[in-house]
């Protein structure tokens, strides 16, 4: 609906009449629309969104406020969405990624923590999978044929030896 000027409770009423169940208020500053009064939302007015889609209520503000990013990394998601939003940012649908880290812990933020931003900046994070990226490597020695004896094998990662094997080549 077109709540361009409306006092945000009644915008929110009109959103909710539309089967939305979730919107978030953002504050942005604008010298034509009064203070507290919407200016806009995202979806735009017309435009087609599933009801699942969280309303971002664009509010008219004198002067918009400077917040500094705090650091949400190792926090459950929903604890950390809660954090910044009492701060006024907006939070993006995470990504889910994979990490050894438990379900749903925060394993990166894009804005690097103690950044002042404006309020209402969009922050994306990045939230465990809980299952640990598995990636395997593969490689041939060749070993001449006329060798024969004890053979050491070393795997390093990062300059520290993670397995050590011997092997034994025979006629």
């Amino acid at each position: 609906p077109d709540v361009s000027e409306y006092e945000v409770s009644a915008a929110i009423d009109a959103i909710k009449k539309q089967g939305f169940t979730s919107w978030v208020e953002i504050p942005e500053e604008s010298s034509t629309v009064a203070n507290g009064l919407v200016i806009r939302t995202n979806p735009k007015r017309g435009e087609e969104a599933p009801l699942s889609t969280t309303v971002q209520i664009f509010v008219s503000v004198e002067k918009i406020e400077k917040v500094q990013i705090p650091d949400v990394t190792d926090m459950e998601f929903e604890l950390a969405k809660k954090l910044l939003e009492a701060k006024g940012l907006v939070v993006a649908e995470p990504v889910t990624v994979p990490s050894d880290k438990k379900a749903g812990i925060v394993t990166y933020q894009d804005v690097a923590k103690n950044t002042w931003v404006d309020q209402g900046t969009t922050i994306t994070l990045k939230v465990s999978s809980g299952e640990a990226q598995k990636t395997s490597y593969k490689m041939e020695i060749p070993i001449p044929t006329f060798y024969t004896g004890e053979i050491e094998i070393k795997a390093t990662l990062d300059g520290e030896t993670v397995k050590t094997s011997k092997i034994y080549a025979t006629d």
